[in-house]
């Protein structure tokens, strides 16, 4: 291990790693620990492991960070069935877009229009439905409106999981989704069609 705990304990902060590495050096350590190895050996043996495990990330990596985490979120939007009613689009469809504006906006604040184009193309071309393809279509052509629309539709599905009492994680993450709206909306408002904001 090149780095001492504390300079691996900081960069992984820093890189918003810590949590998921110290959960895989508690199942080394205790994998480690299940072989016979004793409790001091086997917890430098597995702050070793995770230091291989979790290296320095890359410039890319670093540089596409944000991008790719509101890409994979779309992919796992959350799932709760009072987020759903009859009347308005399933929360994934809407998930899906509005998490692709924002990988786009990443893109465009890196002055990024090859990577801003790519991710737009994702978008409109591998939608998980046609409802959330027809969505995407919608957020291409008008972001601002479609922002808004989003903004109301999270908003009621707050309410209903207070009503439904259930996993405040899921409420948490909506919130954030929401905060999120006026600057994101306000970014891709000013051109109107997200094509026009290519560089």
């Amino acid at each position: 291990m090149n780095e001492t705990k504390s300079q691996l304990t900081d960069r992984l902060r820093r890189e918003g790693r810590w949590a998921e590495a110290c959960d895989a050096r508690e199942l080394e350590r205790e994998r480690l620990r299940a072989t016979g190895m004793d409790r001091k050996q086997a917890n430098s043996e597995a702050w070793s492991l995770m230091a291989a495990q979790y290296p320095p990330l890359t410039a890319d990596e670093i540089e596409w960070g944000d991008t790719v985490f509101w890409m994979m979120v779309a992919k796992f939007p959350p799932e709760c069935d009072c987020l759903n009613t009859e009347s308005e689009p399933q929360f994934s469809d809407l998930v899906w877009p509005f998490c692709y504006l924002n990988a786009y906006r990443d893109r465009i604040a890196k002055n990024d229009g090859f990577g801003a184009s790519a991710v737009l193309v994702e978008m409109l071309t591998d939608a998980p439905s046609e409802r959330a393809a027809r969505l995407s279509i919608q957020a291409f052509v008008d972001p601002v409106t479609f922002l808004a629309e989003v903004s109301d539709t999270f908003t009621k599905a707050i309410e209903r999981l207070d009503t439904a009492n259930a996993e405040q994680i899921y409420a948490a993450e909506i919130r954030s989704y929401i905060a999120r709206v006026p600057s994101l909306s306000d970014a891709l408002g000013r051109s109107g069609r997200l094509i026009a904001v290519l560089p």
